[in-house]
């Protein structure tokens, strides 16, 4: 009688680290193959859950007296046992074995030596050699040996190409994995059927069910795949130590990798298609999300690896498919970048039902070995916020892909670096104030091109400035922090078909097209650098440069009142934040870069607000400079208020403001505000803000007599 299905935790094969999750792949592969075809495997709390009639005994016994080895034999690579000088002790015990078990093997290793006099006679294989021998080892081959050389390496077009999971083709410097493979597997499993290693059942046990065994061996290697086992300096209380390896740990994590089977694909650049590399949920390296990020590593890692758990049990075949797919999509194309993997997991832009990654990165970590290193665990569940990212792909991808040359600015580059790291934290985490960060290094990125304008505009072609975000990053990014307020309203200053706020941030021309969507581009006119006045230096600073050249172009241009509008405004407690010194001037300065790529709203979306009292000073200057009537009237712009508070002289500034106003039958409650020539410029360049419905009004009525037509 069967026994009805139960749940097995295999305590030893783990999430992490790589080892522990091939394991898990091992196990549920070759028991529903060759044990339990109704087997069945799932992942909870970072642990493999194999649903199986096998007891755990049985789950044992089937290992040590039934288990078939996948053929693992790579004849293309020095040090895989078929040169001459290879060390063939193990390759050549299997090939002399007996019974059933390894019979594959035995089929494999007579093709492969066949295949190895034919292409490389008696030395070894050489580079072109190994092009001409991979198709033929394809061709030949059992179709058992098969899984393991897709997953190994990959023939595209005429050059071989190596998924960074199997080193260079199966083998990691001078240790080939095929080879140790055979050393350990006979470490467990004697060649002739019926026997069994004393040892085998101990380390088997402790393998899946993480049980204490002593005496594992030493002096082993175990490749990329388990650092804490490599041994070497400090990896004891010692100032150095031997590997200690479980073979079973070795025999499993190898045929666990035969899931990963890459393929040739085709992939377009500018000169044309060419042959490509596509690996299971393996993309380009990111330097960025953990501890131990450094930029260096995009150039030094073999790249990342992004590996799926499941909460639902699932079957072999089913889990087979999975990898055979492993892919994920950002927007309309394949994710290439660690980076682009996290955007599709909080887009749910891979296959459903997994319910998390583990990220590893295969690094330089001790000398010049490569370590598989565990970086981060990114859950998957909905975060739409980073459907945001979609937006600025394009535009991001334009500027990677000029940055790749030798001649980037250091600034762009920095800029890239951080525009990666709050992508990927902005997927983990959807808050707006990881959306208002995306934003800031958006703006970050912008300010290096316009510093970098030789570069950027250079013959090899140019990167445009970033334009037409949505009102979505509106939306997503409102914390209702007095900075977000304030940049927002900054933003929107401008008047219809004219001057932006934009014209004094950078040279650039943005237009509406016909079809609705904005478009930007650098201006062509050398006269359009007079009108950028922002330094990158102190944000007051660079308000009140702002303030006056906005006031000059709207003299020139005839705007009776300065022009001072926007389409979205910000309160009165905001701007007394401001005034008191109570918010963070960079960050409004970081953010107004971001938000000024976002397209202003079809109609205003200014509210109306409480008023708390207002200051003085500021209020008499702001109502010279309201952008709108006062008390139905118009104020003629006078430049020279605005140029003795630029100068520190709050006292004269309000003492012509004062007189202004009464001109226009607008008289004040006081006429003289006396402040330091900090709080002066301080308070000049809060008259740049635009104000929420019905501020003008409130600061009229704090400094303003009352007129017979408002008394009444």
């Amino acid at each position: 009688m069967i026994s009805p299905p139960a749940d097995l935790i295999l305590d030893g094969c783990t999430s992490s680290p790589l080892a522990h999750y091939l394991k898990a792949l091992a196990v549920l592969r070759l028991v529903g193959a060759q044990a339990d075809p109704h087997a069945r495997g799932s992942w909870r709390q970072g642990r493999f859950v194999l649903r199986t009639t096998l007891s755990p005994d049985d789950v044992v016994r089937f290992f040590l007296d039934d288990y078939r080895p996948t053929p693992v034999v790579s004849p293309w690579n020095g040090g895989s046992g078929f040169a001459p000088k290879d060390n063939d002790a193990a390759l050549t015990t299997i090939e002399s074995s007996g019974g059933t078990r390894l019979d594959a093997y035995r089929r494999t290793i007579a093709v492969a030596r066949r295949l190895f006099a034919r292409f490389a006679g008696d030395v070894k294989v050489t580079k072109d050699a190994k092009v001409a021998m991979i198709p033929a080892c394809r061709a030949e081959f059992p179709d058992e040996a098969l899984p393991w050389m897709d997953a190994a390496l990959v023939l595209a077009g005429d050059r071989v190409q190596f998924p960074p999971l199997l080193g260079t083709g199966g083998n990691d410097g001078r240790l080939d994995f095929s080879n140790n493979f055979m050393q350990r597997l006979l470490e467990v499993m004697p060649p002739r059927e019926g026997e069994r290693v004393e040892a085998s059942e101990a380390w088997l046990r402790s393998s899946l069910f993480a049980t204490a065994v002593p005496g594992l061996l030493k002096g082993k290697a175990i490749g990329q795949f388990l650092p804490g086992a490599a041994g070497g300096p400090n990896a004891t209380a010692g100032y150095d130590a031997d590997s200690l390896v479980n073979p079973w740990d070795f025999v499993l994590l190898i045929e666990g990798t035969v899931l990963f089977a890459a393929a040739a694909v085709r992939r377009m650049d500018h000169r044309g298609q060419r042959a490509g590399m596509a690996s299971p949920f393996t993309v380009r390296p990111s330097g960025i999300g953990y501890a131990s990020a450094s930029a260096s590593e995009d150039d030094t890692s073999r790249g990342e690896i992004w590996l799926p758990t499941w909460p639902a049990p699932a079957s072999p075949s089913e889990v087979t498919a999975l990898f055979s797919e492993g892919r994920a999509e950002v927007g309309r194309r394949r994710a290439r970048s660690g980076v682009d993997f996290a955007r599709a997991v909080a887009a749910f832009g891979v296959d459903r039902g997994l319910d998390g990654f583990e990220r590893f990165g295969f690094h330089v970590r001790n000398g010049l070995a490569y370590f598989a290193t565990h970086l981060d665990r990114l859950p998957v569940r909905r975060n739409p916020n980073a459907d945001l990212l979609d937006e600025v792909d394009s535009w991001i991808e334009s500027v990677r892909s000029k940055a790749r040359g030798s001649t980037t600015p250091a600034s762009v580059a920095r800029s890239l670096r951080e525009l990666d790291r709050s992508s990927m934290v902005l997927c983990r985490d959807g808050s707006p104030l990881r959306v208002q960060d995306v934003l800031v290094a958006l703006g970050s990125l912008e300010r290096a091109l316009v510093r970098s304008r030789r570069w950027t505009q250079d013959d090899r072609g140019g990167v445009r400035p970033l334009v037409g975000l949505s009102e979505a990053w509106v939306r997503a990014g409102d914390d209702g922090s007095h900075e977000w307020s304030l940049a927002l309203a900054l933003a929107s200053v401008g008047r219809p078909g004219g001057a932006s706020l934009r014209d004094h941030l950078e040279p650039v021309d943005a237009h509406a097209a016909a079809d609705g969507r904005r478009w930007a581009r650098w201006a062509q006119d050398p006269s359009r650098a007079v009108e950028v006045v922002w330094s990158g230096g102190d944000p007051i600073d660079d308000l009140v440069a702002v303030l006056e050249r906005w006031l000059l172009r709207a003299e020139r241009d005839g705007s009776p009142s300065g022009g001072l509008t926007g389409l979205r405004g910000a309160s009165l407690a905001a701007v007394g934040a401001f005034l008191d010194a109570r918010t963070d001037d960079a960050r409004i300065a970081s953010l107004l870069w971001g938000l000024i790529a976002i397209d202003p709203p079809h109609s205003t979306t200014v509210a109306r607000t409480a008023a708390p009292p207002p200051d003085a000073g500021y209020a008499i200057l702001k109502l010279c400079a309201a952008g709108t009537t006062v008390r139905q009237r118009i104020v003629p712009l006078d430049r020279s208020i605005f140029r003795r508070a630029a100068s520190g002289d709050l006292a004269e500034a309000t003492r012509r403001a004062a007189r202004r106003l009464r001109a226009c039958d607008l008289p004040t409650a006081l006429d003289v505000v006396t402040s330091s020539p900090s709080l002066a410029r301080r308070r000049l360049a809060a008259v740049l803000f635009p104000l929420a419905a019905g501020a003008i009004e409130a600061l009229a009525n704090y400094v303003l007599r009352p007129t017979t037509a408002s008394s009444s």
